[in-house]
């Protein structure tokens, strides 16, 4: 018995939408994808894709991107692929290497109460200490504190972008090959519900979907460890 020698297998948009329209028996397995069902289907999977962000950050849709500060501006957009932004910043100085900075500097989340509450909005300084993410707008900005005077220095940022369209068939998902069988699955289950498929046929993709979206957030999740730390009053506390 030959093992195969390359692991580079992925199936395309189109594969996963035929397979979805099969498992949800409204195509037989010998038949192929009409236009109509093609549209259809990538077309449910384009929502399904942009839902599955708001289960959390998974590693491929997470990436640094870099602002270049400008003296005494303090509103900086992201492109429209950046959902949100993540945790804390970092603040390389103009003269500095941004590739391998010798001295990067944090700049710290604040939220909206703690922006509101700034006595001087109008703080200057040569290096931000925090930012706020304004997500109301079409795009989503950092609000820099105090504002930048040193122009050039780069302020790098963990974003979360869109994950690319699903709308060319012949392409692949950005996602981790394991995502292929929740995908078949929760698609299969949104055809079911527009053919009216029966209650327990429903059930039974829903069930199949949501325990695969489990297994694959638990993989697609940064892998470091974690410390668990307990904290108690005792009578030399002062709180």
């Amino acid at each position: 018995m030959t093992v195969a020698t390359t692991t580079t297998f992925e199936l395309t948009i189109d594969q996963i939408v035929l397979t979805a329209y099969r498992q949800a028996g409204l195509l037989h397995y010998a038949q192929g994808l009409d236009n109509a069902r093609g549209s259809y289907g990538r077309t449910q999977l384009a929502t399904i894709i942009d839902l599955l962000q708001a289960e959390g950050t998974q590693v491929r849709c997470v990436t640094f991107t870099d602002l270049t500060l400008e003296e005494g501006t303090f509103q900086y957009s992201f492109g429209q692929e950046v959902i949100d932004v993540i945790g804390d910043g970092s603040l390389i100085s103009s003269t500095d290497d941004p590739d391998k900075p010798a001295l990067a500097t944090p700049i710290m989340q604040m939220d909206r109460a703690r922006w509101q509450s700034l006595a001087s909005k109008a703080a200057e300084s040569s290096r931000p200490a925090e930012y706020y993410a304004e997500r109301f707008n079409l795009l989503v900005q950092a609000w820099l504190w105090p504002i930048p005077t040193d122009t050039g220095s780069i302020a790098r940022f963990m974003t979360q972008v869109h994950y690319p369209d699903v709308n060319n068939g012949s392409n692949t998902v950005k996602l981790e090959r394991q995502w292929a069988q929740y995908l078949i699955w929760q698609l299969a289950y949104e055809l079911s519900l527009s053919q009216g498929k029966s209650a327990d046929k429903r059930q039974e993709l829903l069930r199949g979907a949501q325990y695969r979206l489990q297994l694959c957030k638990g993989f697609s999740n940064q892998h470091t460890g974690s410390q668990t730390m307990l904290d108690h009053s005792t009578g030399w506390s002062r709180y």
